[in-house]
């Protein structure tokens, strides 16, 4: 009859209405949403950590110190050291750069996710802030417009290892990635993945038990065509990865 075929209808809906309300529940909370993807995958490739992100501005301040980071960037673009290519890993996109925001704690600047095929990017939407990072849990705490690049608590181990680095760089090129062995690059194994406390760690023991602080470079053959560079300046970080790239071309 119409009236019971009404109140069935008007039950599918409600239970609709619950079952929207509750997916909203989980993904915001108080304005900040939080995630964790373990199996799905970004343009940067997969997110491993779990990550408190709140959608909001940057401040003046963090967008007068983006202008050297972005300059960087669009070197590293240029030269095919980020950016993204349907013939490699799997189509997704390539390589973040971040720069610490204060010499004496883990605040810092990085590409946000999703932006590593873009051939130019804009300060005040492609790039987030971290504020805070805890390895052990594997955890971070982040604003912007975008989330922060999948390998952001990779950097943050390498703030904390050493509050001298101002700048990580994080590139993928199989010519240097190849000549790892050749030029005597500090690398972690390769059973350790990418995105991971345990490539925190390692990261952290390399800067502490060889001379890839010295060197200012790591390879990571967990992670393929993976190199990270790092530096007190953005200047040093980038040109490092430049003057690597030239000798393993040579």
């Amino acid at each position: 009859p119409p009236i019971i075929f009404c109140l069935l209808a008007q039950k599918r809906v409600a239970i609709l209405i619950v079952i929207r309300t509750l997916i909203l529940l989980f993904q915001f909370d108080f304005g900040k949403v939080h995630f964790m993807v373990l199996n799905g995958q970004l343009a940067e490739g997969v997110v491993k950590y779990d990550c408190s992100f709140e959608q909001r501005d940057l401040s003046p301040v963090v967008l007068t110190s983006i202008d050297d980071l972005d300059y960087w960037r669009q070197v590293f673009f240029d030269h095919d050291l980020i950016g993204q290519d349907p013939n490699r890993y799997g189509g997704f996109g390539f390589g973040n750069l971040s720069k610490r925001l204060d010499p004496r704690f883990g605040r810092f600047i990085i590409t946000a996710t999703q932006t590593s095929g873009l051939s130019e990017l804009l300060p005040a939407e492609h790039y987030s802030v971290i504020e805070d990072h805890e390895i052990e849990s594997n955890s971070l705490t982040a604003y912007g417009h975008q989330p922060p690049s999948s390998e952001a608590l990779t950097h943050a181990a390498i703030y904390e290892a050493d509050f001298s680095i101002r700048a990580v760089f994080h590139a993928h090129h199989p010519v240097i990635w190849q000549a790892t062995e050749g030029l005597a690059i500090p690398a972690t194994r390769p059973n350790v993945a990418y995105g991971t406390p345990q490539m925190a760690q390692e990261m952290t023991e390399l800067l502490i038990r060889t001379n890839a602080r010295e060197l200012g470079i790591i390879s990571m053959l967990g992670h393929q065509d993976g190199v990270i560079t790092f530096g007190e300046t953005t200047e040093e970080t980038g040109q490092t990865m430049l003057d690597y790239l030239d000798r393993s071309s040579s």
